[in-house]
């Protein structure tokens, strides 16, 4: 049986298509793999390097335990557009830091909904307290930047 589908954009979406490559884009589905018992193969030599580090730096039980889950919605706000083609990580968390709090609340109320609830560490958070994860740049270091281009030079 043949299904097809016609996806219909505006000149408004395709306004907001972009073509970067952002740190902050490879976050979530990186967290994934890294906290999931399964890995692909192709996958498996950076899991087995990495995921010690993410485990002795807390990152699988803290705030992106939290905000990424294994499956289903991950919030709009940690991936916003990149605003060039090639963004650093530091341009990237400075993105996160001066979203609108309106967009940021609506981002956890629909994680709320997909999850049945949000974790202790989200019920609090609210966009003028910064979470620790985005204070500390030392924990990147630890757990898989050297795996990223030095900040500054992107990815271009």
């Amino acid at each position: 049986m043949v299904v097809l589908a016609e996806l219909a954009f505006s000149t408004s979406d395709l306004a907001q298509v972009r073509f970067a490559v952002s740190p902050m884009w490879e976050i979530a589905p990186s967290f994934r793999l890294l906290t999931s018992t399964a890995a692909h193969l192709v996958h498996r030599p950076w899991t087995d390097q990495v995921r010690p580090r993410l485990v002795a730096a807390g990152l699988n039980r803290g705030w992106l335990s939290e905000l990424i889950p294994l499956t289903g919605y991950v919030p709009d706000f940690p991936t916003a557009a990149p605003g060039t083609r090639a963004p650093t990580l530091a341009a990237d968390l400075d993105a996160i830091l001066t979203s609108p709090s309106d967009g940021v609340r609506q981002d956890l109320d629909h994680l709320a909904r997909h999850q049945g609830n949000l974790g202790p560490r989200l019920r609090t958070f609210t966009p003028t307290r910064r979470p620790p994860w985005l204070r500390s740049s030392k924990r990147s270091k630890r757990t898989g930047s050297s795996h990223w281009p030095p900040t500054g030079r992107g990815y271009g």
